[in-house]
């Protein structure tokens, strides 16, 4: 069975729309990273020197 143009254009469109998601999602697992260790540094610091660090009044 041979491919036409038209299914291995298809199948182009389908390849690059999956890399563009991956790429998106790659960049939500970096954000989500950056966000967990942002919380993690800040119940390190809360821990260390009590919640009144945080209290900005």
């Amino acid at each position: 069975m041979e491919l036409t143009r038209s299914d291995k254009e298809s199948a182009e469109a389908v390849i690059e729309a999956l890399q563009y998601t991956l790429k998106q999602r790659d960049a939500e697992i970096v954000r989500l990273k950056q966000e967990v260790h942002l919380l993690q540094r800040k119940n390190w610091i809360t821990d260390a020197c009590g919640d009144d660090m945080w209290d900005l009044d």
